[in-house]
């Protein structure tokens, strides 16, 4: 099988750390998002940390991670009561999640503890002409209001929080429908093609472009 390309350039660095477990189908939903560290791989320095522990262990291997880094961590625990869970909290982790998990709720909670310290998104998003209220769910073009369905509006949002850099077909899949295998390419292909019908105008500067065999990027240039 074909390995998904995966782009780092404007990833946050998220470090795997800790003597728990995690598998490759974790660390390689984790680099759709991120540029993926281990503790022994890279000095570069994190801007999330995901800690692997168990109980009792997890309060040495918390208080060694926090020795050298302040950075938002989410520490995520094997075998742990709430006592645990709450001690874990007061010295240091961001925020516990026991085993088992589900992938989606640990990049969910990366996210909310990079919120805590990362500015936030702002809730307009702009590309050239194109404008997306992510609270209000409009789109506009040039001012000329643009209707979209709920899946043309989350496509269109996850591109646009990309910055111009190219989303892979998987990353896309995660995003509006929940799962890498979420939806086929061929589906894919058919909502990017009503989204372009939608939102591009042969007057103005085309921001929609297809990578053969990626993704797609939103952009002016």
């Amino acid at each position: 099988m074909t390995e998904p390309a995966v782009w780092t350039r404007g990833k946050p660095a998220l470090l795997l750390a800790g003597s728990g477990r995690w598998d490759q189908r974790l660390v390689a939903t984790l680099r759709l998002d991120f540029d993926v560290r281990t503790a022994s791989a890279d000095e570069r320095a994190p801007q999330a940390i995901v800690l692997f522990s168990s109980a009792p262990g997890y309060r040495a291997e918390l208080a060694d991670v926090r020795r050298h880094s302040a950075a938002p961590l989410v520490l995520v625990l094997e075998k742990a009561d709430v006592t645990q869970r709450v001690t874990a909290l007061e010295e240091g982790a961001d925020d516990v999640l026991c085993v088992p998990f589900e992938t989606c709720e640990l990049l969910a909670r990366v996210r909310a503890v990079m919120r805590r310290v990362v500015r936030p998104m702002p809730s307009v998003l702009r590309v050239a002409d194109l404008e997306l209220d992510l609270e209000a769910g409009g789109v506009r073009r040039g001012g000329r209001p643009i209707l979209l369905s709920r899946t043309e509006f989350a496509l269109l949002a996850a591109l646009a929080r990309r910055g111009g850099d190219v989303v892979s077909h998987e990353r896309l899949a995660v995003e509006v429908w929940g799962s890498p295998r979420g939806v086929t390419a061929t589906t894919l292909h058919t909502f990017m093609s009503y989204l372009r019908g939608k939102i591009e105008d042969p007057s103005r500067t085309r921001l929609l472009r297809t990578v053969r065999g990626v993704g797609y990027a939103l952009s002016a240039g």
